[in-house]
């Protein structure tokens, strides 16, 4: 059984820096199994920062929402659909947590 801890929580220090993140973007349409991709501009992020979180305003059922730091300054966004049927997002709003770990 998994242990679960709820309530306000801080890192306690695992990271020097976060970025909290909010856009509005129009993702292409992911066919079953392709997948959809878009950067959003976060001013300071760099290789190695974390992408801790990410979420969109939208139902993507059977599809997988992920984000990573591939370059100074870029958060790239991937949506991989394993729905049996096209997912598309059209314009959503997504949600992005970044942390530069301090270790």
């Amino acid at each position: 059984m998994a242990t679960v801890r709820r309530g306000k929580q801080q890192f306690q220090g695992v990271f020097n820096e976060m970025w909290t993140v909010k856009e509005t973007l129009n993702l292409d349409a992911a066919a079953d199994s392709g997948f959809a991709a878009a950067d959003v501009t976060v001013p300071g992020v760099r290789k190695g920062d974390m992408v801790l979180g990410v979420t969109v305003n939208v139902d993507i059922t059977d599809g997988v929402l992920s984000a990573s730091v591939p370059t100074a300054d870029t958060v790239t966004i991937v949506l991989t659909n394993d729905s049996g049927s096209e997912i598309n997002l059209a314009t959503a709003d997504y949600k992005i947590l970044v942390g530069r770990p301090d270790f």
